[in-house]
């Protein structure tokens, strides 16, 4: 299937936000299929209709990792220099570092460079940090939390349910999010909530 930037964008923020979210199960089927046909297309091919964007290649890598498909450590590979470490020109834009920053917990043994990437001097983890600490980026409310979210644990490393009831709160207020998906989650939250309170009415009489 031929995507181009926007439409491959679209795909790729509506999973991440449908599993962040708390109703991917929902869409099982459908996630899959996408992401199958998202994997079938040359490496290559992928790159460039991405435009070297770091924060959508690297939501790429994350994706299809955690919903078990392969993706080469490679596709990161142009962003860093002849040391490991991160390009300099691309340190700047810190929804690209803090999108890279959560790829690189996905690293399987003996993929050096994403480990590299995370603890050297310049790495997405102090990048991040430094981040959080400059008053330069204090208009910038949500990404703050965001950046100060992740740094406590990458997103996969969290508890399920209360990642999903961060992230719903952190995006009531709309932004990317589609509104009647929002409303969906919400309504999702609350009735699997129901389900666990009147669970454990259940086996505490």
């Amino acid at each position: 299937m031929l995507y181009n930037e926007e439409l491959l964008r679209d795909k790729l923020e509506l999973v991440d936000a449908l599993q962040q979210l708390g109703v991917a199960y929902h869409f099982e089927e459908e996630i899959n299929c996408m992401l199958t046909n998202i994997h079938k297309s040359k490496l290559q091919y992928l790159l460039a209709t991405l435009n070297d964007d770091l924060y959508l290649v690297s939501l790429l890598f994350r994706l299809l990792r955690t919903n078990g498909f392969s993706a080469p450590e490679d596709i990161l590979k142009n962003y860093f220099d002849d040391k490991g470490e991160l390009n300099a020109k691309l340190s700047g834009n810190i929804k690209w570092v803090l999108s890279l920053y959560e790829a690189s917990y996905l690293a399987k043994e003996g993929e050096d460079m994403l480990e590299v990437a995370r603890n050297c001097t310049s790495s997405t983890t102090k990048l991040l940090a430094n981040y959080l600490d400059s008053s330069k980026y204090n208009h910038d409310s949500r990404m703050k939390k965001h950046v100060s979210h992740a740094l406590e644990f990458p997103i996969h490393w969290r508890m399920e349910r209360l990642h999903t009831r961060w992230f719903i709160d952190q995006h009531k207020a709309g932004d990317h999010i589609r509104y009647a998906l929002w409303e969906l989650a919400v309504l999702d939250f609350n009735l699997i909530q129901n389900s666990y309170k009147k669970e454990l009415k259940h086996v505490s009489r």
